[in-house]
């Protein structure tokens, strides 16, 4: 794959499925996955040669205003970049998974009435004298890196919210999404103005536990906003809960909102995953997000695991190797379990996590007061004949 090739994905409005997939994907966070289907035979030759070496090839997703009897020829609206992260084909149809990137929009456009269209008329002559298959004749193909040439007059990378403003102003007045209300996940805040947390590279956001943060969203409404929406975010309930009411209203032109969550503490040290649903309660119409999350212990509790975990090792190696009587090695072990158990009381440690178990403990210091004989784990006991007691 050459390093100036970019893997053009077109959606379109032929199917509500398709004009979804649209709002979804200008919705979701950066990092996050997202998947196109396309029959088979809506790929250009090329692209169906090169289908199983597109994992990491860059992506521009377009909005395609069709006509389904091809009454009127095909106009484009770019809305986001990408990168291919698999290909599958079942039964004829090719699937494309890839991670979302940024917001890629056309140019301001001016006073004039017709403005819009303008931009748009000049954007797809562009990608028409480009040697590249477009719709009708193909929804996915591969051509020349419109992002790096002045030619295409896009706009990427500034503000990220000024761009996603401006996809929506084109968007707006198709069809399509004439009644769709227009947000995007902004990410997780923690709570009491603290940093943004980023997504992973997966596009999982790490939470936590314990922690409180605010789940934030910014939406936009091109046209007139006469009553209210609601946008509910769905959890599970049990790793992470909403303070108050998980619901937030759309009922100007644009705003930033936010909603309360709540990570579940954990009491040992374990990294669990949950997902947060984020939509727009019927009978609006517009994006359905979801978000992955994982929910770790604070670093504080990893910290105190790590070197609690040396700690015992080490002192149950010397002990072990020490020239003391049997009952002082018993104490020993005493006083360290009662230190594991406290803290394992306070959620600070975990012996299972941090890979130090009873059978160790026991296993170290060897004789018959360790544990008794029906633990599982136990190390099983020398016959008295092979004992050595030197």
């Amino acid at each position: 794959m050459s390093g100036s090739d970019l893997l053009f994905l077109f959606t379109s409005n032929i199917r509500p499925l398709y004009a979804q997939d649209l709002l979804d994907v200008v919705a979701a966070a950066p990092n996050t996955q997202h998947s196109f289907r396309y029959d088979e035979r809506h790929l250009d030759a090329n692209t169906r040669e090169r289908l199983r070496a597109l994992r990491g090839t860059p992506i521009l997703v377009h909005f395609s205003l069709q006509q389904e009897a091809h009454y009127q020829d095909p106009v484009f609206i770019p809305v986001r970049t990408g990168a291919v992260e698999a290909t599958r084909r079942r039964g004829g149809t090719v699937f494309i998974d890839f991670s979302i990137g940024g917001f890629v929009a056309l140019p301001e456009p001016g006073k004039e009435r017709h403005a819009l269209a303008n931009e748009v008329r000049t954007y797809t002559e562009h990608l028409r004298s480009l040697p590249m298959k477009l719709p009708y004749e193909a929804q996915m193909s591969i051509g020349p890196n419109v992002l790096k040439t002045p030619d295409a007059r896009l706009e990427t990378g500034t503000d990220e919210l000024a761009l996603f403003r401006r996809i929506t102003q084109y968007l707006y007045p198709t069809e399509a999404f004439k009644h769709a209300r227009f947000y995007t996940f902004l990410g997780f805040r923690e709570r009491g103005g603290g940093r943004v947390l980023e997504p992973n590279r997966d596009g999982t956001f790490v939470l936590g536990s314990g922690r409180s943060y605010d789940l934030e969203l910014f939406h936009n409404q091109p046209g007139e906003v006469t009553s209210t929406d609601a946008i509910d975010v769905s959890v599970d309930g049990d790793l992470i809960r909403p303070i108050g009411t998980p619901t937030v209203e759309i009922g100007s032109r644009y705003d930033s909102v936010s909603i309360p969550l709540h990570a579940r503490p954990a009491g040992k040290n374990e990294t669990l995953e949950t997902a947060i649903a984020i939509a727009l309660r019927p009978p609006a119409h517009g994006p359905r997000t979801v978000v992955s999350v994982r929910l770790r212990p604070p670093r504080s509790k990893l910290l105190a695991a790590a070197l609690l975990s040396a700690f015992v090792v080490t002192f149950l190696g010397t002990v072990s190797v020490m020239d003391i009587s049997q009952n002082v090695q018993v104490a020993s072990v005493f006083v360290v379990a009662l230190l594991v158990a406290l803290l394992q009381f306070a959620g600070l440690y975990d012996p299972i996590t941090a890979g130090v178990r009873p059978q160790l403990v026991a296993s170290r210091l060897g004789g018959d007061a360790s544990l008794p004989a029906d633990v599982p784990g136990r190390p099983p006991e020398e016959p008295p004949s092979s004992r050595s007691y030197v």
